[in-house]
């Protein structure tokens, strides 16, 4: 055998394992590549069922129909660098970070139950002696507190589903909380809002909770796909540490091995995209007023609609006529919703003292 030919039959037995895999864990923590790499999976697994783990850098994930100005503070995630993404699937907003692991359960369309993945990530728990429970809303909660250490999205289309859910080992919940609370004001948002919850750590090491919930789902994974025979059977109670499951049941991948896949390659720059992350917010309206600007004892308010992360409709009135004319004079129409877009006014016009008041209170208002 020529090297050529070699290093394509390497390459197809690569393919081969990524493709049939039962369980994928990668090594990357860059959410763009774990969620392409998900997506990925979920169109083109041969399995009928797999798991996916993966934990990623300090990140918001936001549900497929979610408003990130109302889910997020925008202004402090981008000064302190950190991840807005918008993902495939519904739900609501996570916050991601080195201190919690994501799990994605795979299976066919008629195997998918919304309960299904949150079960098998609870008996995994119970093996770490930790009392967790499935609440009405498909989230584990501890027992003791009802704290939730872990939600949960899905996505179901043609004839493939999964659920996906993060599990807080031992994240950083102040930080959760200072990137999930928006700054954003007055916002009528037809998109799906996020229920608030009290969450708590498990306080797990990453490496146990990672081995017994591949236990947990081999042992579901095997029951469901082995024939009922005695063999089988003894092979399936086997299953009871790490060191138990074959060597070939699952598959650890790397970013720089799959980024070039054209797939992966046009999700993780969908996902950068503006247009994704912004661009697909659901329409919504911010409806502003206030007296205590320093302009004088004027009440101002202003209307402003966004489609599509685009202004589509702005409405300005003051009881000072000539500030009402100069702001409904700008070129509001057209622009992106964006931190700061107002600036473009100040440095293509001239604005007067009152008139910049007011833009900049409407750029700390976004």
């Amino acid at each position: 055998m020529n090297l050529r030919t070699q290093l394509l039959s390497e390459t197809s037995k690569q393919w081969f394992r990524l493709l049939h895999a039962k369980v994928i864990v990668s090594k990357s923590v860059d959410p763009y590549f774990n969620l392409a790499l998900e997506d990925f999976l979920y169109s083109n697994s041969k399995s009928p069922r797999s798991l996916i783990i993966y934990t990623n850098t300090p990140s918001v994930i936001i549900g497929r129909n979610q408003n990130p100005w109302v889910e997020s503070n925008v202004r402090k995630c981008r000064s302190n660098l950190i991840n807005i993404i918008r993902r495939k699937s519904g739900g609501g907003t996570v916050f991601h970070d080195l201190g919690n692991v994501n799990y994605s359960l795979l299976t066919d369309r008629n195997e998918f139950s919304h309960t299904k993945g949150a079960e098998l990530i609870i008996k995994a728990l119970q093996e770490l002696n930790v009392g967790a429970e499935l609440n009405q809303r498909h989230d584990i909660v501890l027992k003791e507190t009802k704290q939730k250490i872990s939600g949960s999205a899905y996505k179901i289309s043609k004839g493939k589903a999964y659920h996906h859910g993060t599990m807080l080992l031992k994240s950083d919940l102040g930080e959760i909380s200072k990137y999930l609370k928006s700054s954003t004001n007055g916002i009528i948002s037809k998109g799906v809002s996020s229920t608030r919850s009290q969450v708590g750590n498990v306080e797990l090491a990453r490496i146990d909770f990672m081995m017994e919930a591949i236990l947990s789902f081999l042992r579901y994974d095997f029951a469901r796909h082995s024939p009922k025979n005695n063999s089988s059977i003894s092979r399936f109670n086997d299953l009871k540490s790490i060191d138990s499951i074959p060597e070939d049941s699952i598959m650890f991948v790397n970013s720089d091995d799959l980024t070039g896949v054209p797939h992966i390659l046009r999700t993780m720059q969908e996902l950068k995209s503006w247009d994704w992350t912004f661009g697909q917010t659901p329409f919504f309206q911010q409806f502003l007023t206030t007296k205590d600007l320093p302009i004088g004892d004027h009440m101002v308010a202003l209307n402003i609609s966004v489609r599509h992360g685009i202004i589509e409709n702005f409405s300005f009135s003051s009881s000072n006529d000539h500030l009402q004319q100069e702001i409904m004079n700008y070129p509001w129409k057209g622009m992106a919703y964006e931190l700061g877009f107002v600036n473009s006014f100040t440095i293509n016009n001239t604005p007067s003292s009152e008139a910049l008041v007011v833009l900049d209170w409407v750029s700390k208002n976004i």
